[in-house]
């Protein structure tokens, strides 16, 4: 059993694993980072559970979305055919969000909007899955009125 302890930030939280096309562990989540604002983050991990020092923009094992205005976190990942990843969460400012990194790790600006997909609504919303089938994206989560929470689903075509 390998045990790690990841300790990117000050406060991280992994909450959904995943294996890529290389074998390699996936871990969606969040961490605090010197910005003080919860950011969604995605790990790497060989498989002998050491981070992947060939991931991540900064070559350390981690994908971050850094952001000062706001916080966010990414509950759900999943791969497409070529190994990109994709993560739904929100960005609590804006609402439920996609975010498309290359297999590398690195965020892909060719997808929507410099690499995220937003759905904004007047009191919130956020995702906590995303699958692809057929060549579909869809995302569950939830939208937010001024009183009541409602599930959602969200299709996209990639």
């Amino acid at each position: 059993m390998v045990k790690k302890s990841i300790t990117y930030g000050r406060d991280e939280r992994g909450v959904y694993i995943r294996i890529d096309l290389q074998g390699k562990v996936l871990v969606a989540g969040q961490s605090v980072g010197e910005d003080t604002v919860y950011n969604a983050t995605l790990w790497r991990f060989n498989q002998n559970g050491s981070l992947d020092t060939n991931f991540g923009a900064n070559k350390d094992g981690v994908a971050r979305y850094s952001q000062t205005i706001s916080g966010s976190y990414a509950p759900g990942i999943t791969l497409d055919s070529s190994g990109r990843i994709l993560l739904a969460g929100a960005i609590n400012s804006k609402g439920m969000t996609i975010w498309r990194y290359s297999s590398s790790g690195v965020l892909d600006t060719a997808f929507g909007d410099n690499g995220i997909v937003q759905h904004e609504s007047l009191y919130g919303s956020s995702a906590s899955s995303i699958l692809i089938l057929n060549n579909d994206l869809f995302i569950t989560g939830a939208i937010y009125s001024s009183s009541d929470i409602n599930a959602a689903v969200w299709k996209y075509k990639l």
